[in-house]
């Protein structure tokens, strides 16, 4: 596309030859014999480069190249003036008045055409650049868009009602958009009161988004009442899974029996937890016995000893934001300072409020480097938890259970008859997996735990063949033993298909078993591993003997599941 130059002279002369000048060298032009006549034109079409006279009646130069740049904004249009007037003092007043070149008449037509390029160039980049920063606006408020929107679903995700309870106080300040502390309060079945705070590694963004799991896992196991050192190995297992080896998450949870004034508490890696009784005397510091989640593949959690608590006893619990929180001398708020404000202002109940004023002026106006969260429950026995209320279950919509015992076994091949019962059910047609499933538990059963098979025997070129010999020769000489298998179709908030599978057998230490599909007990071969894969939760009892398999149907799969 070709430049578009537009010549501002009174002189006619001097407009038709810079007009045969420029349009030689292949620009295209448009003239102008006054200011008010360029200030019109330029305002209908903005053109690529003025030459622009100085002495011109009514408007001069200098004002109409005023004019011109207090019209731009976005856009670079250069304007070299041209002029007999040559002096130090006419050149100054052009450049303030806007101009971006000054050349002297009579010109000359090499220096002309040079000075018109050396502008085009300050062009190009001048729109090059501010092209980039159009685009590097938007993405910036397109990314903040975004991140408001995340912190607001993280927010959602997290909210406690029962932060909100008058006998919770608690304080939070995220050092980035994100806050990478999560602090959530629930209530159990039968009315104790947890409370959980947890503070990543880092901040921001990447550490709100490793500490998610963790609260869904929390919420979860605490509405259905599952004891805390379950939902510390749960949490751990998860985090390990997921966490490069860099990120790991320090957690403290804290449970109240409001009724027996009881509270137990599990720290790992947080800062110590401090009982104070109304007085402010420090009764208990609770440090961390364990290391933070995500590092080990396992971690034992045992019940902590109970702390027996009076009325009016306070519970804190704090982040690391709080205390190595830092002044503009660079010096640490502390655990000092911490305890003094507990222990001087809780006889006034005004501890916690306390504390948030001294730390806003201990700060004095220096910004968080990490996030900061605090928590202080008030114990008082008159407190009472709206026990969440189950939904009565619905019967099974289909509820079969067969026991064989060892007569039935010894005479009729029992896998063969397991499969010829089931086989009929609707359900069991309409899902391969699930027979999978159910078949692999009850082999197991029955080789494993009533015969006693060793799948070790299955090695070797001709193991199948003497392993399968074994088990005929041991379902003919037996002579006890029995085992059960429940099939259920549940279809309560989701519809399940429920599998369990008991043995008479002695069953097999749960606790030391690794991880199915790794090197998993030689009891149990590969087949478990398989109906671990196609279940979505595979859970033994504690003496092994008994499994249940749970797995979620698409209400395609449940069609006449009745039928």
């Amino acid at each position: 596309m070709a430049v578009d130059i537009l010549i501002v002279d009174d002189d006619r002369v001097n407009r038709r030859l810079l007009k045969r000048f420029l349009e030689a060298e292949g620009y295209t032009t448009r003239l102008a014999q006054d200011g008010e006549e360029a200030l019109r034109q330029y305002e209908q079409r903005l053109p690529d480069v003025v030459l622009l006279d100085v002495m011109m009646p009514g408007i001069d130069g200098y004002e109409v190249a005023r004019r011109m740049k207090a019209e731009l904004r976005e856009r670079y249009v250069p304007i070299l003036m041209l002029s007999a007037l040559n002096g130090p003092e006419d050149i100054t007043e052009g450049l303030q008045a806007g101009a971006d070149d000054f050349l002297s008449k009579p010109y000359v037509r090499e220096i002309l055409y040079s000075r018109i390029h050396a502008a085009l160039r300050t062009q190009r980049l001048f729109n090059s650049l501010s092209l980039q920063k159009t685009l590097l606006q938007e993405m910036r408020e397109r990314e903040q868009q975004d991140l408001l929107v995340a912190e607001r679903v993280m927010a959602g995700i997290n909210h406690s009602d029962l932060l909100q309870a008058p006998f919770i106080k608690s304080h939070t300040t995220p050092a980035d958009i994100f806050n990478g502390d999560l602090l959530m309060a629930e209530s159990t079945p039968s009315g104790r009161i947890r409370v959980m705070l947890a503070d990543f590694s880092g901040h921001g963004l990447a550490a709100a988004i490793g500490s998610q799991p963790v609260a869904f896992i929390f919420r979860a196991m605490t509405k259905r009442g599952e004891a805390v050192h379950r939902f510390f190995q749960a949490a751990n297992q998860q985090l390990k899974a997921l966490l490069p080896p860099e990120l790991f998450l320090a957690l403290c949870v804290v449970e109240l029996d409001p009724a027996a004034a009881v509270l137990s508490a599990w720290n790992a890696g947080m800062p110590p937890v401090f009982v104070y009784g109304a007085d402010g005397r420090i009764k208990e510091r609770i440090r961390s016995s364990h290391v933070p989640l995500g590092i080990v593949d396992a971690m034992a959690f045992e019940q902590p000893s109970p702390i027996l608590l009076e009325d009016d006893d306070r519970v804190f619990l704090h982040s690391d934001g709080l205390t190595e929180a830092m002044n503009p001398d660079d010096e640490e708020f502390g655990e000092a300072r911490l305890l003094s404000v507990l222990e001087g202002a809780a006889s006034d109940d005004r501890a916690f409020e306390t504390l948030t004023e001294r730390h806003l002026e201990f700060r004095e106006g220096r910004p968080m480097s990490d996030d900061l969260t605090y928590v202080e429950i008030r114990h008082c026995r008159d407190v009472r938890i709206p026990t969440a209320t189950t939904p009565e279950k619905q019967p099974p919509d289909l509820c079969l259970s067969l026991r064989l015992g060892a007569r039935t076994m010894a005479t009729l091949e029992p896998t063969r008859l397991l499969q010829s019962v089931c086989s009929e059910l609707p359900v069991l047609k309409a899902n391969p997996s699930a027979m999978t499933v159910l078949v692999e538990l009850f082999n197991n059963a029955v080789d494993h735990g009533v015969l006693g098979l060793d799948s070790a025997v299955k090695q070797g070129s001709d193991g199948f063949e003497r392993y399968y010999e074994m088990r005929a020769s041991a379902l003919e000489r037996l002579r006890s033993g029995s085992v059960k298998c429940d099939v259920e179709l549940r279809d309560d908030a989701r519809t399940q298909l429920v599998l369990r599978v008991e043995d008479s057998g002695p069953g097999f230490d749960v606790k030391n078993r690794r991880r199915w599909g790794q090197e998993g007990p030689r009891t149990h071969g590969m087949g478990i591993s398989l109906a671990q894969q196609l279940s979505c939760d595979l859970v033994y009892s504690d003496n092994g003997n008994r499994v249940e398999a749970r797995i979620e149907l698409e209400a395609d799969d449940v069609e006449d599941k009745a039928s």
